[in-house]
């Protein structure tokens, strides 16, 4: 199978996942009573704080099939639970032809494929496809009332590998439930938190991550929900080379500084670093934020701090760098100027800046995960 064959059917079932979540999203709206996207969260917490929602319950459909052109290994599920019926049967309708949908394209593509190669007496490597499922939010009072599922297609017809889709729906449970969209969770700036957050977590993991293509999140971003974290979720090369799969960036959903970076494993150049007086945090904007003063020490810097300016010196070897409270341009070692997403701070005693500070002042290589922060120069 060719490559321009291996795209085309990919881009189908791309199309397919989009265009169903667009017709349940559109079926959803005249079904019920639309509710106010600016009160998206306070509202599902406040009902969750008047009503204990027990966990919603998914019981799983299976289809499998074993050909000579096709296999299909799918799970998707069903759920049980929501306080809707109606809003509960749409939304299980809308999974399962999704999937059905993405199974007949293999199907369909694999029987021509098929044909084709056998008049043309070349072998035929079977396609396959793979659906599996993850629910990432009940929508209990745990989860504060949201429901968050995420599904995801694998498709194999020839080449050096498949393509993965990920398809997610997150729903408010509620007795008139609704679509959670982004701009529920962070406001009318949504686009402008997140992005920063994703050129943040881009700039300190470079070898991850395709450089200068992430231009902003699109209008229907896929993502999901999970603990007290909205995961921004991207397909297959749409910021990273495929070896990084697909990439998900956590961004808390709270309005105010927050993060307990303690259970955090931090190494610098190899050793591990004791930051329990100053742990790393996100602040209001959805950036990670660290301690300017032990990870530079660690590295090898000597700083020194003044007071009256809000500003500290760092030196190594010929290397000077001066790090100023609310400043965001800086040299570095390469004699070029770099702006930081966002500017130093002074908290509790300690100067902050953002992660991006040491692989983009420092040139340091940064590798942060959500159990790990490695930083080597």
């Amino acid at each position: 199978m060719t490559h321009n064959n291996l795209k085309t059917i990919s881009m189908k079932l791309l199309a397919i996942g989009v265009v169903g979540i667009f017709i349940f999203q559109a079926g959803a709206s005249f079904s019920f009573a639309k509710e106010n996207p600016a009160a998206g969260v306070s509202h599902a917490k406040s009902f969750a704080a008047k009503q204990q929602l027990p966990a919603i319950q998914f019981t799983t459909k299976k289809i499998n099939t074993d050909t000579k052109m096709y296999t299909a290994a799918i799970e998707y599920p069903v759920v049980q639970g929501l306080q809707s019926a109606q809003y509960q049967g749409e939304l299980n309708h809308r999974i399962a032809e999704t999937a059905r949908a993405d199974l007949e394209t293999v199907q369909q593509q694999a029987e021509r494929d098929a044909s084709a190669a056998e008049a043309a007496g070349d072998d035929f490597i079977p396609y396959d496809i793979t659906v599996k499922y993850e629910v990432q939010s009940d929508g209990s009072t745990r989860d504060n009332g949201y429901l968050s599922i995420k599904v995801l297609t694998y498709v194999f017809t020839g080449g050096a590998h498949g393509i993965t889709r990920a398809d997610t729906y997150n729903i408010h449970n509620a007795p008139k439930p609704s679509l959670i969209t982004l701009k529920d969770l962070f406001g009318a700036n949504y686009k402008t938190v997140i992005n920063k957050k994703v050129k943040e977590v881009i700039a300190a993991n470079p070898e991850d991550y395709f450089q200068d293509t992430f231009k902003g999140i699109s209008d229907d971003q896929t993502f999901y929900l999970q603990g007290n974290h909205a995961v921004i979720l991207f397909q297959n090369y749409e910021i990273a080379p495929y070896s990084s799969g697909l990439p998900e960036i956590q961004i808390p959903l709270a309005n105010t500084e927050t993060g307990d970076s303690s259970a955090l494993v931090v190494k610098i150049n190899g050793s591990v670093l004791d930051i329990g007086q100053a742990p790393l945090y996100t602040n209001k904007d959805g950036m990670t934020m660290a301690p300017l003063r032990s990870i530079s020490t660690a590295l090898g810097y000597k700083l020194i701090w003044n007071e009256t300016l809000r500003q500290a010196e760092l030196t190594k070897g010929s290397q000077r760098i001066t790090v100023t409270k609310g400043k965001v341009s800086y040299p570095t070692n390469k004699q070029s100027t770099i702006s930081l997403d966002t500017e130093p701070v002074v908290k509790n005693g300690s100067l902050y800046v953002p992660l991006a500070f040491f692989s983009k002042v420092f040139q340091a290589k940064v590798v942060y995960t959500s159990d790990s922060l490695t930083i080597s120069n």
